[in-house]
């Protein structure tokens, strides 16, 4: 018999960056991608879980900690905020908003 363990956490949609995080309690993978496709009213079903904290994408249950915080896609990237950058990019965009200024 399987066994799945009870988590909390919080769900967000990939991309959005002013929303609360939704509390959630799953107990598997795959309930949390039908819950998070419910109660972040997604227009096409959820399909990948990646960690708020990098990016990384989470594929096993395992991987799931308490209060633990998701974004959640529909099968897109992880989309990083302005801030996350790596330095050569964000150098790159500055320099064209200054560019642009002129």
């Amino acid at each position: 018999a399987v066994v799945s363990t009870q988590s909390t956490g919080y769900i967000t949609r990939n991309g959005d960056f002013k929303s609360q995080p939704i509390r959630v309690v799953v107990t598997s993978i795959e309930g949390l991608l039908e819950t998070a496709t419910t109660r972040l009213n997604l227009a096409r079903a959820a399909r990948r879980l990646f960690n708020s904290g990098g990016g990384g994408e989470v594929t096993v249950w395992g991987e799931v900690t308490r209060d633990m915080v998701l974004v959640v896609s529909t099968g897109e990237n992880y989309v990083r905020k302005e801030g996350q950058r790596c330095r050569k990019n964000s150098w790159t965009a500055s320099q064209r908003r200054i560019g642009s200024e002129k």
